[in-house]
């Protein structure tokens, strides 16, 4: 057992990791999984929960602390570590109602004394008790936004900031400004996803980052059946859904308190592994069932693997090369080959914007899933949205194209060049495969999809171009 203090303490490392650094959240968490695993499965719970939330609403948290300030110290300097500590209480208070104000608090004092800011330990206190105070009173809530945010509607009602915004004259920057805090997510995407995709369905984006979700799983249908794994896992305690679009796919529900599924015999033995549907949708699109006997198929992105095992099942007499340029990464996906009992992927470290003169025109699918600014997956790695601008997203999309046509050179006449990313921009996807088909009018689209984030799967697009 860990006192929760101390779980606090671990916490607010990973939040100054991540929020200050350069630290990644699945990093940190996993790691705290494996060096923590001996702990109670509700205490493991509530660190992922803190720190997660504590990362998710980073704006959102800001704001609400800027409003309890006294005015003449708002947007005056905080040191870092100690704007986590009070971004850690702050979460408590507003969203672990399990959590009293007052333990919150005082945590946060505790915290603030052992990290050097015992002379500010008075001023932690009041911000929080503030807040506490204001949250005890009805002026403050996690569906409300802090008095101090310039709104023309009722005070601290963030639906009515929103309706207002929508009435007034700058209307796209003011739904942008009330969406950032509320989302927390900075105003230039919010404006972004308000251009690309409209007010309501954009709102629709951001809130779906916050929704519940379960785990995505693949059967491996060389182990077992859809039903044999879904009795298993209903054996093992987890709520279990069947996918409606995919028949491969199924959903588990975890409790809190319930231990993963990856610590179930049948993970280990390679019955499933976890994929989110929509990326699951890329193999499915490209008709590989189909494929001959000695089908070549390359994957010129392959980590985390996720499209390479799916051809692999959907496709096991084909031939499959899983290229990627970092040898960890094909090393995890290696594991994954041996549990699931893979006979069919060869990999090979290789550099995605260097062309290969061996495999010109020998392929008949190319699996060209490229990195990307990564929006669509907000609600995994929720910390992707601080370090993402306009300058980040041209940089990328430049390297898509580049990586793309690089790619269409493998694929063979009459063979399919599968083009996808786990983002929202028009700028690296519709955008970048019109600009490809234009200058290489020897392929054509045969259709696109874009998955926009909800419930039960991440955001996504993806293309299929069929070379003529």
């Amino acid at each position: 057992m860990i006192k929760e203090q101390n779980l606090r303490r671990i916490s607010l490392d990973f939040i100054y990791d991540v929020l200050e650094g350069e630290a990644y959240l699945s990093k940190c968490l996993s790691g705290f999984q494996e060096k923590y695993a001996y702990l109670d499965a509700k205490e493991r719970h509530f660190l992922e929960r803190l720190t997660r939330g504590t990362v998710e609403r980073k704006l959102t948290l800001d704001a609400w602390i800027e409003s309890c300030l006294d005015p003449g110290r708002r947007k005056g300097r905080i040191r870092p570590l100690l704007r986590c500590i009070l971004r850690q209480g702050a979460y408590q208070i507003l969203y672990m109602d399990a959590v009293p104000a007052s333990a919150a608090c005082n945590e946060a004092v505790q915290l603030a004394k052992k990290r050097g800011f015992s002379n500010l330990s008075g001023f932690v206190n009041g911000v929080l008790r503030s807040l506490a105070r204001k949250k005890e009173e009805g002026q403050a809530g996690p569906d409300m936004l802090p008095e101090c945010m310039p709104v023309t509607g009722r005070r601290g009602d963030a639906k009515a900031s929103v309706r207002s915004a929508k009435r007034g004259p700058a209307k796209a920057a003011g739904q942008a400004a009330q969406y950032a805090v509320r989302y927390s997510v900075p105003e230039p995407l919010c404006r972004r996803f308000i251009a690309d995709y409209g007010a309501d369905r954009a709102e629709e984006i951001l809130a779906s980052f916050f929704l519940k979700r379960p785990l995505c799983i693949r059967v491996n249908p060389a182990k077992c059946s859809r039903e044999q794994l879904e009795e298993r896992l209903r054996q093992h305690g987890f709520d279990v859904e069947v996918s409606g679009e995919l028949p491969y796919a199924l959903y588990i529900w975890q409790g809190t308190g319930q231990q993963g599924p990856f610590s179930i015999p049948e993970w280990r033995d390679g019955w499933f592994y976890a994929q989110d549907q929509a990326s699951m949708m890329p193999a499915q699109l490209a008709h590989l069932s189909d494929l001959l006997d000695g089908g070549r198929i390359l994957d010129v992105c392959a980590a985390p693997g996720g499209k390479s095992l799916s051809a692999a099942m959907l496709a096991p007499q084909a031939k499959i090369l899983a290229r990627d340029i970092s040898m960890g990464k094909l090393e995890k996906i290696q594991e994954n080959i041996e549990r699931l009992g893979v006979s069919n992927i060869v990999l090979q470290k290789w550099d995605a914007e260097a062309f290969d003169d061996t495999l010109r025109e020998k392929m008949d699918v190319v699996f060209c899933d490229l990195p990307c600014s990564g929006l669509g997956v907000l609600s995994k790695k929720p910390e992707i949205r601080y370090r993402v601008d306009d300058g980040r997203i041209a940089a990328l999309a430049e390297m898509q194209r580049r990586m793309l046509a690089v790619s269409s050179g493998y694929v063979r006449p009459g063979g399919m060049l599968i083009y996808s990313t786990c983002t929202l921009t028009r700028e690296e996807n519709e955008a970048n495969v019109l600009g490809f088909t234009g200058e290489h009018p020897e392929f054509s689209m045969e259709q696109e999809r874009l998955f926009l984030p909800g419930r039960y799967q991440d955001g996504f697009y993806a293309a299929v171009l069929v070379r003529q």
